[in-house]
């Protein structure tokens, strides 16, 4: 007589269930590890701006708005000094070029301090930059020396003290002079 065991399928639905965990498993983080990225995710720019070492011409360019400056602060700078304020301006001279000037920053970083003026210049020679805002009557001039960078140039900037503006909106103008070129800028700015 042969005698039949009874056979347990339980061991088969415990294996079958474990496989298919491991697969919903292995699906869930292929799923979350192979999905494109978020733009927000997306690799950052990289830097362009250029550490190398100075050319022979940057460093006499350099040394140069240096020396001007320092003349400048004494005096020396054999430029005329900027129109005074009652005077009104001079008409552009039909000899110089006209180049464009922009502002990239006339504003007070917080309410209460110091009015910070900066602008990018289209030459690439010396000169002067002066800096005239109004507001009714009151008139404040600046000036500064032309910065010569590579492929540009910079107003070496205007940092106005808060004790000589009053609170409101004051009309600001820019112009900058070399040999060869000039050009102006102007805007609106609110002193807080």
């Amino acid at each position: 007589m042969k005698i039949t065991k009874k056979r347990s399928l339980k061991k088969f639905w415990i294996a079958g269930a474990i496989v298919a965990v491991l697969l919903a498993g292995g699906g869930g983080a292929y799923y979350y590890y192979a999905r494109p990225k978020p733009e927000s995710q997306a690799a950052a720019p990289t830097n362009t701006i250029n550490y190398d070492e100075p050319d022979e011409d940057q460093k006499t360019a350099g040394s140069d708005v240096k020396q001007e400056a320092i003349d400048a602060a004494n005096g020396k700078g054999g430029q005329a000094p900027p129109p005074a304020p009652s005077q009104p301006s001079t008409p552009p001279s039909a000899a110089k070029k006209q180049a464009t000037a922009t502002l990239t920053q006339a504003a007070q970083d917080h309410p209460g301090e110091t009015l910070i003026v900066r602008a990018l210049l289209q030459v690439k020679e010396a000169g002067t930059c002066n800096l005239e805002l109004k507001n009714g009557q009151t008139v404040v001039t600046k000036t500064a020396p032309i910065s010569i960078l590579n492929g540009f140039s910079t107003c070496q900037g205007f940092d106005v003290a808060r004790n000589e503006l009053t609170p409101g909106i004051w009309q600001l103008t820019l112009r900058f002079s070399t040999n060869q070129y000039e050009g102006s800028a102007s805007t609106q700015v609110a002193v807080q």
